[in-house]
């Protein structure tokens, strides 16, 4: 019997699931001339693809790194002279996470969609 459920077990994970995984993340590389003056999400909830074995690794261990974004990445260039408030959406992130998690992860989804960032002089 314990055999055949651990065969049962390891079967299960070799396939692929959809599922949702909270991310921390990390914004860095802000504007030197500018002050964030609103709060960012310290999370991303990823609706993903993947294994089951990574799916329950990720969901057991301790070892789910942040996700880190480079804001200087996505300032749009009018952004240098005077705009202060502006909104990205979160897929334009897509390739940064993805390189950041394993080849085994599709993302399908990202939330939140996007984030408003405010900056003063």
């Amino acid at each position: 019997m314990l055999l055949s459920t651990t065969i049962w077990f390891l079967n299960a994970l070799d396939k692929t699931y959809i599922a949702e995984i909270s991310y921390p993340v990390i914004y860095y590389n802000f504007p030197s001339n500018r002050t964030e003056t609103n709060d960012l999400p310290s999370y991303f909830t990823l609706r993903v693809e993947a294994s089951g074995y990574f799916l329950l690794k990720q969901k057991t261990g301790n070892s789910v790194y942040p996700i880190q974004i480079n804001i200087s990445k996505y300032l749009p260039e009018i952004y240098l002279t005077d705009t202060s408030k502006f909104l990205i959406r979160t897929s334009s992130f897509l390739g940064a996470i993805e390189s950041q998690l394993s080849e085994q992860v599709k993302i399908i989804e990202i939330n939140p969609e996007s984030i408003n960032f405010m900056f003063a002089e």
